[in-house]
């Protein structure tokens, strides 16, 4: 049997989104009861919870997959995959939203498979996990077969240059001192329980300012709250020195706020309609014309921005669906960038995209910051966090614990804070 699991789970991916975890692990393959005729919810539960257990994954698959965190619908879907017992599993970015422990069980999963003669295509942009789990690695570059080699004959160098086709000096640019004086943002005492409770903070002109935490710790829930999307019930949002009610996404917006989400396939674009229509999306007005969209309008407001963006299709009515992870980024990128934002929110922004394509990213950010606009970054890459942001706000339980300069403080130190 052939499994497939995507980068990002979403509707294509668990079939029953609003049916619990354990109906997706078993969909088409319910047990059926003693009668003979109905199918078996206790023999389900029981072996969802035997296999759960035997790799140390705590999620309540009792609940609706909707109502679970996008790492929680991953180990779902791998669950699934390892009780159909494949002969070959091929897995897309399947870490994309998980946390170092949870990554530690997928690949005790993978060792587990493999020891039972599981053939394994391992599909990833990061090359710790080549090195540290895979026996050969084969490089793709713009649709195009690069090379295949076994992973004892290259190391991280001659591997980046088989993906982007050149060296790559640095793996990040060279941090900006664009800090201006004046707060671009406050947030006092922000709180809407369970998602989020006494949150305080604010980011400076030209600050970038990181939130770091585990899965499931809040970080997205609290940026959420910030843009509306669950509006807050107590604190103040004071924007450039004025208190903003904040109540939905559209105040958010016409405060000058921008969020790129976490999960582009599902809340960041429209993957069934062309570049130009999603660039265009947030910013209508732009190419409006007599009260109907100009199309032509629309065409060269897309063909700057594939051009600034470097985003590589064959032509601006592409559909987004069929980009690379990496373009596809670009074009929600590119669709804030149009509304030009005095804040912006940018969550997992570099996720499931190449290394070539991190570094474009993480120039576009040094770009933004030294036009004055605060950036937050939210990000489970801890490399990112230290090297990109000016301050690091520690997020457990809903709540921001620390807040530190990023100067002052090791990854070591951030991790025991977050555990202690």
């Amino acid at each position: 049997m052939l499994m497939i699991i995507d980068d990002m789970v979403g509707p294509g991916n668990l079939s029953c989104q609003a049916q619990p975890g354990v109906q997706n692990i078993f969909v088409m393959r319910e047990p059926i009861g003693k009668s003979g005729f109905s199918i078996s919810d206790r023999k389900m539960e029981v072996e969802t919870d035997k296999l759960l257990r035997s790799f140390g994954i705590e999620i309540n698959s009792s609940l609706p997959v909707l109502s679970l965190s996008i790492a929680e619908r991953q180990l779902i879907e791998i669950i699934k995959a390892i009780r159909l017992d494949p002969k070959i599993l091929i897995l897309d970015e399947p870490t994309s939203s998980l946390s170092d422990e949870e990554v530690k069980i997928l690949f005790s999963i993978i060792g587990h498979l493999k020891e039972k003669g599981c053939a394994i295509i391992y599909i990833t942009h990061k090359m710790s996990e080549v090195f540290t789990i895979c026996d050969e690695v084969t490089v793709f570059r713009d649709g195009k077969y690069i090379g295949t080699e076994k992973v004892e004959n290259v190391d991280q160098a001659s591997l980046v240059k088989m993906m982007i086709g050149r060296d790559l000096q640095h793996a990040f640019p060279e941090m900006v001192n664009s800090i201006q004086e004046d707060d671009a943002l406050r947030v006092e005492n922000l709180t809407n329980n369970p998602f989020y409770h006494d949150i305080s903070f604010h980011v400076k002109k030209g600050e970038i300012y990181g939130l770091y935490g585990l899965v499931g710790s809040g970080r997205t829930e609290i940026m959420k709250g910030l843009f509306g999307v669950l509006p807050k019930k107590e604190g103040r949002i004071v924007i450039h020195g004025k208190e903003i009610n904040v109540n939905t996404p559209t105040k958010a917006i016409n405060s000058g706020m921008a969020f790129v989400t976490e999960n582009r396939k599902e809340e960041g674009l429209i993957l069934t309609s062309s570049i130009e229509e999603n660039i265009s999306m947030v910013c209508i007005d732009h190419v409006i014309q007599h009260g109907f969209i100009n199309r032509r309008k629309e065409s060269e407001l897309a063909k700057k921005h594939v051009k600034g963006f470097r985003i590589k299709t064959p032509s601006t009515d592409q559909m987004v669906n069929n980009l690379s992870g990496g373009n596809q980024q670009k074009v929600v990128l590119a669709k804030w960038f149009e509304h030009n934002p005095d804040i912006f929110i940018l969550d997992e922004p570099t996720r499931g995209i190449d290394v070539g394509a991190k570094f474009e990213i993480y120039q576009v950010i040094q770009e933004l910051v030294k036009t004055g606009v605060a950036v937050i970054l939210i990000s489970s890459e801890l490399p990112e966090i230290m090297n990109l942001c000016h301050r690091v706000g520690l997020v457990r339980n809903n709540s921001i614990i620390h807040d530190i300069q990023t100067d002052k403080i090791t990854e070591d130190q951030i991790l025991m804070k977050l555990t202690e």
